[in-house]
């Protein structure tokens, strides 16, 4: 398909041998892939902030109904917190913790896909590792309650609070918890 010309003339007769339209043929097949790619360029350009703008609006959609659900845990914790039990109290708490945890994955995912040079950022600060495993292993355990699987975490004992980003530290662990579980057969110990 064309896509332009290029003119090459000179007022002397019989000037261009056949080498010359060789080279100029050479020169017209290498300027229509350039600009032949320049438009594919461009094209992965438009679908690209076209994937980046639906990615932003599922982003806000996803986080909507979780706002809502997380919000409403919070008004039944609050609003019922004396007849509870610690049962309820502690399954309220985890359903929040669930709902926390999944808000900030549904921003990290949009903050990647939005991000500059593939560099993700880190928010450190110091954390204590044994309660955010303990916190994990609490959360999941209705994962692996559905397929009677014992869920144990035996502490090492204190060990010192360490400098980390502790939302993508819990999504690594939850992440490595839910695939123990998945692929466990029914009525095991995970530990």
């Amino acid at each position: 398909k064309p896509i332009g010309f290029i003119f090459f003339s000179s007022i002397k007769p019989n000037v261009y041998k056949k080498g010359h339209t060789q080279f100029f043929l050479q020169i017209a097949h290498y300027l229509s892939a350039i600009i032949e790619k320049s438009h594919v360029y461009d094209q992965l350009l438009k679908l690209n902030n076209f994937k980046t703008g639906v990615l932003e609006i599922a982003a806000h959609d996803l986080k909507q109904p979780i706002a809502v659900l997380q919000e409403s845990l919070s008004m039944l914790q609050e609003g019922a917190l004396e007849t509870m039990t610690d049962a309820h109290k502690e399954t309220l708490q985890r359903m929040n913790r669930s709902c926390k945890v999944m808000l900030r994955l549904i921003d990290n995912f949009l903050a990647f896909h939005t991000l500059e040079g593939g560099k993700i950022s880190f928010q450190k600060s110091p954390a204590d590792i044994n309660l955010l495993i303990q916190e994990c292993v609490n959360d999941t355990q209705i994962l692996a309650a559905s397929k009677q699987i014992n869920l144990i975490y035996h502490r090492p004992g204190n060990l010192p609070s360490i400098n980390i980003d502790s939302d993508k530290i819990v999504q690594a662990i939850n992440n490595l918890i839910s695939n123990a579980i998945k692929f466990s057969p029914f009525q095991t110990t995970i530990t």
